[in-house]
């Protein structure tokens, strides 16, 4: 049997209020838990919280420690304590900084956070360490949806009336966004022959060149389109867009000082005017976000499942074995 080293956390996932800096649940609270199956000696008994920032965009790279802190729970200087095989419990609290950036996941940066635990014993090879990974994401609450436009309605050249519309301006991975174009003619020459609308990603990184100068870059992926034909009614057409479900295929929002990642809706109605087809289009920002509704703000700490996986240095046991906020500007051309 193989000791156990446990990282339980109130949450793993914490969400920055920017209407509150002094939120008191943006704070970092758990118990390590150490249970030895037998004697052992340790020396050293540790807990460290850590942020780390990654781009690699063609030849430019930076990588950056953005936050660190660490809990020495045992500290015996080359000295060993012996601790009986029974369960040990550290607890631990951190407020966090309000100026952290939020946790990335794009195509060519990161940043991650994570706790790493970690048993050091006298013994080569034996060490036992546990990892954690913790996200950190900007609540887009009732003040910043009033930023975020879910109606366009506007008229083109005097010829059409037009409204694209969302039920909402956050979305999660998997989900499907219903959009509906209302659009009618004020000039008999006029006519609407279909609808069209795209979900863009756009990402600008940050990479610094040192002497306080850095480089921008910008990248842009399509990543869904639908279309349809005006046909039945002339006056309403609705789409379905499908969001990837896969975060392979679709990053979060986030906004920082080393990468951004932004998502738009962009559409298109095409009309014949006077023998000539024309398109009028817009863009309505959205916002994808990690999908958190199943986790409880605030668990008991021992309520909390012990699924967290550990690994040890230590050789294994041959006994009994027997044979592992973007750009809201409204476009328009023709």
């Amino acid at each position: 049997m193989s000791p156990k080293l446990l990282i339980k956390l109130e949450k793993d996932t914490f969400t920055k209020n920017i209407l509150d800096e002094d939120d008191p649940n943006f704070a970092l609270r758990g118990k390590l838990i150490f249970v030895p199956s037998s004697p052992i000696k340790v020396q050293c008994i540790s807990l460290a919280f850590r942020g780390k920032l990654s781009i690699n965009k063609g030849f430019q790279s930076t990588r950056k420690v953005v936050f660190n802190h660490r809990w020495d729970f045992l500290q015996q200087n080359y000295k060993s304590a012996l601790f009986d095989a029974k369960e040990y419990a550290y607890e631990f609290e951190l407020p966090l900084p309000y100026d952290l950036p939020e946790s990335v996941d794009a195509d060519y940066a990161t940043i991650q956070y994570s706790l790493r635990a970690m048993v050091e014993t006298p013994f080569f090879g034996s060490n036992i360490r546990a990892d954690k990974v913790v996200y950190i994401r900007q609540n887009t609450d009732s003040f910043a949806m009033m930023l975020y436009n879910t109606r366009i309605e506007n008229s083109w050249k005097d010829a059409l009336a037009y409204e694209v519309i969302i039920p909402s301006h956050e979305y999660v991975p998997g989900d499907s966004i219903p959009i509906t174009f209302k659009h009618r003619a004020q000039n008999s020459d006029c006519i609407p022959i279909s609808v069209w609308a795209g979900l863009d990603e756009r990402t600008t990184y940050r990479i610094s060149e040192g002497n306080s100068t850095e480089s921008v870059s910008a990248a842009t992926k399509w990543l869904k389109a639908k279309h349809a034909d005006v046909s039945q009614d002339p006056t309403t057409t609705s789409l379905l867009l499908e969001i990837p479900k896969s975060a392979k295929n679709v990053h979060y929002n986030c906004t920082t000082a080393y990468v951004e990642v932004t998502h738009y809706i962009s559409t298109r109605i095409e009309v014949r005017l006077e023998g000539v087809v024309k398109s009028i289009r817009a863009a309505l920002p959205v916002c994808i976000v990690r999908n958190i509704s199943n986790n409880p703000t605030i668990v008991p700490i021992d309520a909390l499942p012990d699924y967290h996986a550990i690994q040890s240095d230590a050789p294994p046991n041959y006994r009994n074995r027997q044979s592992i906020p973007p750009d809201y500007s409204l476009v328009i051309g023709v």
